[in-house]
């Protein structure tokens, strides 16, 4: 018996430990009215106890709402992360819908302006880019469909993009005023004189060249060129560029200055196709009436 009691004197006293404490605070709780020194030296004795269960149970309590509420938090800060997507996303949209009203707005106001043109509107579609990222031609979404035909004038509300080099029934190619194979008949603006403006075809900037008579009235830089109307092609005072740089140098009988184009042909989006006149418009409606009598 001493033997047993010995091998299992730790659990023996644990549960004597536990068991009396509660054996007496249950006598207790059936007349809780009496307080006795048997009940002081319970309370005395199992209010640790109490306390470190107590402060257990409240910091499991803590971690598990702690973790409910960082979970509830992670499904708010995803949901409000895709709103901000979704608001990004239409902030994105509005600007650009912003952006191409205002556009569209500068190309009205300049038809307005050029009240004896008559145009069509078309979008750039595209773009052939060197590979020092110059635009070479751009593609319009007009064609023969449109009433669109090869060497009809190509604007925008700053000036002269070029000339329609490719037509078909949809789609058409343009040539820019810096092509080589560009020529435009100018006029200085302010001064008597007049001249040729000629793409240089420059690798790494848009560069036209102004080609004149010898012993004409001096020019000056930033002096604007507009055209002439004398080609035949492009109507009369329409932007062309400035003139960027006074070195002169001879080709031929001419001399020669640099011009930096009005149009930036890297940023265009909406053009403006010159298909006719109105002055064209109305001699060829009196033709057809004088035929028709």
């Amino acid at each position: 018996m001493r033997e047993l009691l010995q091998r299992h004197k730790e659990t023996i006293v644990t549960f004597l430990a536990i068991v009396v404490p509660l054996f007496l605070l249950y006598v207790h709780g059936r007349n809780p009215k009496q307080n006795t020194v048997v009940t002081n030296v319970l309370i005395e004795v199992t209010s640790p106890a109490v306390k470190a269960s107590h402060d257990l149970i409240s910091s499991i309590q803590g971690v598990w709402f702690g973790y409910l509420a960082l979970v509830g938090t992670e499904d708010d800060n995803n949901s409000l992360k895709e709103q901000v997507d979704e608001l990004e996303g239409v902030v994105v949209e509005a600007q650009q819908l912003r952006d191409e009203n205002k556009l569209l707005r500068k190309e009205l106001a300049f038809k307005r302006k050029r009240k004896d043109l008559i145009t069509v509107t078309a979008h750039v579609i595209g773009r052939d880019v060197s590979a020092y990222a110059r635009v070479l031609r751009v593609h319009v979404d007009g064609g023969s469909y449109d009433g669109l035909k090869e060497g009809m004038a190509v604007l925008t509300n700053r000036g002269v993009v070029g000339r329609l080099r490719q037509v078909s029934e949809r789609y058409a190619e343009v040539m820019l005023t810096v092509d080589t194979r560009s020529e435009i008949a100018v006029k200085v603006v302010g001064k008597p004189i007049t001249g040729m403006v000629r793409g240089k075809g420059d690798r790494n900037r848009y560069l036209a060249k102004m080609m004149v008579l010898p012993g004409t009235e001096k020019l000056d830089v930033d002096d604007r060129i507009v055209t002439s109307g004398h080609d035949q092609v492009f109507p009369p005072n329409l932007e062309v560029g400035r003139i960027s740089l006074l070195k002169e140098r001879q080709e031929g009988v001419y001399h020669v200055l640099e011009v930096a184009p009005a149009v930036n042909f890297g940023v265009l989006e909406v053009v403006q196709i010159v298909v006719g006149t109105r002055d064209e418009a109305v001699d060829s409606s009196l033709a057809s009436e004088g035929r028709q009598r």
